[in-house]
């Protein structure tokens, strides 16, 4: 694995992890069960992405723990709705990532699906 392969790799790796504070962040501060569930739901997955990543990149990282503490100022400011597509935006985007990279690593399709789907799961409870 090439020098660039990797940083973009461990920056997808970083970013799965700070997704796992967002994700439980929101779901402490969301006032519908439902969405509670589905938020934890989809923090784990973003772990489970980054323990995938973990093994590709034989490295351990951490995430970003100021960013999942500012969602609920975020949430003040915005609301829960506007957070959600704002969430379900960045899943896109790094669907996005994945597949420049499924080529050189295969198993991160499966990674960009469901990046896609958690995207798509946001945009649903947005609209709760």
């Amino acid at each position: 694995m090439g020098n660039e392969s990797l940083k973009k790799l461990i920056g997808l790796q970083k970013g799965e992890l700070v997704g796992v504070q967002i994700y439980r962040q929101l779901a402490k501060i969301a006032n519908d069960p439902q969405i509670t569930q589905k938020l934890l739901q989809i923090s784990n997955e973003e772990y489970a992405h980054s323990q995938a990543l973990q093994k590709l990149t034989k490295t351990v990282v951490k995430g970003n723990g100021v960013i999942g503490k500012m969602m609920g100022v975020m949430k003040a400011l915005l609301g829960m709705k506007k957070v959600l597509e704002m969430t379900a935006k960045g899943q896109f985007d790094t669907a996005q990532k994945y597949e420049a990279l499924v080529d050189q690593f295969p198993t991160l399709a499966a990674v960009a699906q469901q990046e896609k789907a958690h995207g798509n799961l946001l945009e649903q409870l947005a609209q709760k």
